[in-house]
């Protein structure tokens, strides 16, 4: 269903170009991860494994929808922008992950997942435009990747802050408690894969023409190259004797 949705979206008069169908790569690519490693080692799939990677490859299509929505929400300013990104990745990505859940059993699981996408999304969503608001001036896609990648740890550091507290808490009162270390890693590895699964659409949008230009009118970026070098000086004619 997730594929479907993506062809449906691709019909869109914005995206009747053939540059819009690169989209496809970027969720080919996720998926085709997903399923190798499905394939390869299927013992580590399973239970809480498998929901895990079911909301990851739900995610890229969350993005997917996104990029290709860019085309219509150009000019937005980056609050409404935020607020927007985030409404399209959570809606499209809780979607596909209701779809190809099994909601016969384990609700409680579910409604956590579903959970974790919002926060996902949120997180997303909120690193692009704030990486944006740091590349307003000087635009460069290592820039970008980097402020990106800081911006999600910064995020998910935010967000586990109460439990941190709590673990650190326990931890010096009574002599023990949860490993706050552990903690701290399981929050690195999970920015990690939130990274990875955008990594492949901000890739497209700063080699494909099409895509870097929705890319640049949905956050704001400036369209001129920067840094360029300057021209070599001009030496003024020999005055005449």
């Amino acid at each position: 269903m997730p594929w479907i949705a993506v062809l449906l979206l691709l019909l869109l008069p914005a995206n009747r170009r053939p540059q819009s169908w690169w989209v496809l790569l970027p969720m080919g690519v996720i998926w085709l991860i997903d399923a190798v490693l499905k394939a390869a080692a299927p013992e580590i799939f399973s239970d809480a494994n498998d929901y895990l990677a079911l909301v990851l490859t739900s995610l890229a299509f969350g993005v997917a929808v996104l990029w290709l929505l860019a085309g219509y929400l150009a000019g937005l300013s980056r609050p409404v922008a935020f607020l927007v990104a985030t409404l399209i990745i959570s809606a499209s990505s809780i979607l596909a992950y209701l779809i190809r859940a099994d909601l016969s059993e384990l609700t409680p699981v579910t409604a956590v997942f579903v959970v974790a996408l919002l926060i996902l999304s949120l997180l997303t969503a909120l690193a692009l435009v704030l990486s944006s608001l740091m590349c307003k001036r000087v635009y460069r896609p290592t820039r970008f990747l980097a402020w990106f990648g800081i911006f999600l740890l910064g995020g998910w550091l935010v967000i586990s802050s109460p439990f941190i507290f709590v673990f650190l808490v326990v931890s010096l009162t009574q002599g023990g408690g949860p490993p706050t270390l552990e903690f701290l890693w399981g929050i690195v590895v999970f920015a990690l894969l939130t990274f990875a699964v955008v990594l492949p659409f901000l890739l497209l949008s700063f080699v494909e023409s099409r895509h870097k230009e929705r890319f640049i009118a949905l956050f704001g970026l400036p369209r001129v190259p920067q840094n360029a070098p300057a021209p070599p000086p001009v030496a003024p004619p020999s005055p005449l004797t």
